[in-house]
């Protein structure tokens, strides 16, 4: 592709690049991206990230403004972030072709996490949980003073829009649980939106925007980040994917899975000290995560049919029962 050429040999003039580019390999894209990594001869890696058009998506914005929204927030999350959890950096923007060129955060001896749980190797240090849960209690605990979009108003709206997709609109396909839930996913909606605060939120964090090892840690894909939300939801959603991958794969017997589910809700729980509202409105939308992916607008790949009947279950209890954070573990090894 000879605009991924003509970026590297500007990068490489500008002395953003070292090394001569030796191979470049489909990277992790999604429906909403296209992805490329690029490898030099010198070992350095690169990420050549163009954002699509879905103009079928009443939701998102021109591919253009995600790509501002991305390198804002980058830079927005970098000095609220410890060091040890790497984030890209923008090295070029070419937004006639909605394109930038990000530095690499991948751990040599690591990957990304969605990968690795399908490879079967799942597991993350416990420093590593307690580094990413604190992560995600300052994210809670953040009060930016710039906008990512046009103004907080814009980033508000985007999240409500984000809301609304991940937990009212997936009642339009009815999905097959009790109508208990489908009423307490309606009341998370309206609870939702009352607890709109200002605060710094990825709104994708899920396992295959995680880059893991042992002792090292990065985050990637900030093109739907706000500065506007409910923060119980980015923690909320996050256990319900980890969740779902979890009882997907029959790995919650592993007490490893259960030491590390237990680590990041502490280190969670102890910096941010959510109260018991907070803590069962974070379940309610790891129960919504879940149903999302199961009966939502759209449907993760990676489900095992065979498994559905277990997460539907787990949906349903954390929805109608919103357990305490601290219980997260406990109740996936009871599915």
């Amino acid at each position: 592709m000879q605009e991924l050429v003509n970026l590297l040999s500007r990068a490489r003039r500008d002395g953003l690049v070292s090394g001569e580019p030796v191979r470049i390999l489909p990277a992790s894209s999604g429906p909403l991206n296209e992805m490329r990594v690029i490898e030099c001869a010198d070992g350095s890696r690169y990420y050549w990230k163009r954002f699509l058009d879905r103009s079928d998506l009443a939701w998102l914005e021109h591919p253009a403004e995600r790509m501002r929204v991305e390198a804002r927030a980058l830079d927005a999350f970098r000095p609220l972030l410890s060091p040890d959890i790497r984030l890209p950096i923008v090295l070029l923007e070419d937004e006639t072709n909605h394109v930038l060129l990000l530095s690499d955060v991948s751990a040599g001896d690591g990957g990304n996490w969605q990968d690795l749980f399908l490879a079967g190797n799942p597991e993350i240090s416990l420093d590593a949980a307690d580094r990413l849960g604190t992560a995600f209690a300052k994210l809670a605990d953040s009060a930016p003073d710039r906008s990512l979009r046009c103004s907080f108003e814009a980033d508000a709206a985007h999240w409500e829009k984000w809301l609304r997709l991940r937990t009212i609109k997936v009642l339009e396909n009815d999905p097959p649980v009790s109508e208990a839930s489908k009423r307490a996913v309606a009341d998370l909606y309206e609870d939702a939106r009352v607890h709109v605060g200002q605060r710094l939120m990825h709104v994708d964090f899920i396992p295959k925007n995680i880059v893991v090892s042992n002792n090292a840690g990065g985050l990637v894909d900030f093109e739907l980040a706000t500065a506007s939300g409910d923060a119980a939801s980015e923690f909320g959603f996050f256990l319900g994917h980890i969740g779902l991958l979890l009882l997907n794969r029959s790995s919650t017997a592993s007490p490893a899975w259960s030491k590390i589910l237990d680590r990041i809700a502490m280190s969670y729980a102890s910096l941010s000290q959510p109260d018991d509202v907070q803590q069962r409105r974070t379940m309610r939308y790891a129960g919504a995560a879940i149903l999302y992916r199961l009966a939502g607008v759209f449907r993760g790949t990676f489900l095992d049919p065979r498994a559905a009947a277990r997460q539907l279950a787990l949906a349903e209890r954390l929805l109608i029962e919103g357990p305490s954070i601290r219980d997260y573990a406990g109740v996936l090894t009871t599915q």
